[in-house]
């Protein structure tokens, strides 16, 4: 969509006098809601909690919907559908900028905004254990969408992570997507290509045969199917054992091949992606810790003044972050068009970070 067309216009200012009021500069968002947090998903957990009453959950279901959500907390946010999508504007008079914000649902337009000079991206939904932003189509049907992709260039992982991640085996098995398990035939991971919450587990792997992995033979077979071996190979692979949540308690986790460039997801990963968006927003859990190092320091996006900017979270987290942070990025209560980004962002980490702490939320951007 293009941006709309913005002319000086005047002002009365005393008897006979007018005088130019500048015209506002455009700053266009991007918000890309990721697999977990499509529209509709979304949508239908809020009928099913107003169906049972439940009044917390009805109101967070709306809060993290766009743009209900964002109008609700701010409603002079005018919103509106063209073309199957939906968008926004907003017009802040006091730090005179305009507001247009863009929702996308599938990894094209997500890496055409990355590619877009002067973009502000934000991606909202799971870290996929630190691999990096995922999309697909709503109903978080099982497949390889949770992966590498039924249409590769729309859905699927956008990489952007370390080389290898270590993930529970129900995961796998609940989404059933087929992926690629370390073999033990190759040498244990360095410390430095693993994620940093499989860290600790190196000095604990265990190569594993897939009939090892999970005490149902029939979800052994599964995952056998999803790596791409018979269910009774003597094939083993580098596997580590941990506890992911209280629900499924000590199990199997496998080693897979992930990373950020060369990825079996190239040309649609981070390597291969020449960033020109001057801000970037990762808004999955932790991804601070996650994906923070690659970004910076592997694929060197450094920050230049008020330009490549990039914010993170460091905890786990949930979806209400992102409209509590739009509304504090649009709200800004100075004038501010045309002028370098650095405290204008300064204040919207500082309030969507106050604002997280007096909900008591665990997390916080930065």
């Amino acid at each position: 969509m293009t941006a709309p067309a913005v002319v000086a216009a005047s002002r009365r200012i005393g008897e006979g006098d007018n005088a130019l009021v500048d015209p506002p500069e455009v700053r266009r968002i991007v918000l890309a809601q990721g697999i977990q947090f499509t529209r509709n998903d979304t949508l239908g957990k809020l009928a099913e909690n107003l169906a049972l009453g439940d009044a917390y959950r009805s109101w967070y279901y709306r809060a993290i919907l766009f743009p209900e959500g964002l109008v609700d907390r701010l409603p002079g946010v005018f919103a509106y559908e063209l073309d199957g999508q939906l968008h926004a504007l907003f017009l802040n008079p006091v730090q005179n900028v305009l507001y247009l914000i863009d929702c996308v649902e599938d990894k094209a337009a997500f890496l055409d905004a990355l590619r877009t000079e002067g973009t502000i991206v934000i991606y909202n939904g799971h870290a996929r254990y630190g691999r990096g932003p995922c999309f697909g189509p709503p109903g978080n049907l099982p497949g390889d969408d949770w992966e590498n992709g039924s249409d590769v260039d729309r859905c699927g992982l956008f990489r952007m992570s370390h080389p290898f991640v270590g993930i529970p085996a129900h995961e796998i098995i609940k989404h059933r997507y087929h992926t690629q398990p370390l073999p033990s035939w190759e040498p244990r991971p360095a410390a430095a290509d693993c994620d940093p919450e499989m860290r600790p587990h190196l000095g604990a792997l265990q190569a594993r045969r897939v009939s090892d992995m999970h005490r149902d033979p029939m979800l052994a077979e599964l995952l056998a199917e999803l790596f791409g071996v018979a269910a009774d190979s003597e094939e083993r692979f580098w596997t580590f054992q941990a506890v992911e949540d209280q629900e499924h308690g000590t199990e199997t986790h496998v080693v897979l091949r992930a990373g950020w460039r060369d990825t079996v997801s190239a040309p649609n990963d981070l390597g291969a992606t020449e960033l020109a968006c001057r801000m970037f927003c990762h808004f999955g859990c932790s991804t601070y810790q996650h994906n923070y190092p690659i970004l910076r320091e592997r694929k060197g996006w450094k920050r230049d003044g008020d330009q490549r900017l990039a914010y993170w979270q460091d905890n786990l987290a949930e979806p209400i972050g992102t409209n509590i942070w739009l509304t504090h990025l649009m709200t800004y209560p100075r004038y501010q068009a045309w002028q370098p980004w650095t405290d204008w962002v300064a204040y919207a980490v500082r309030e969507t970070n106050r604002e997280l702490r007096a909900g008591d939320f665990h997390w916080q951007i930065i």
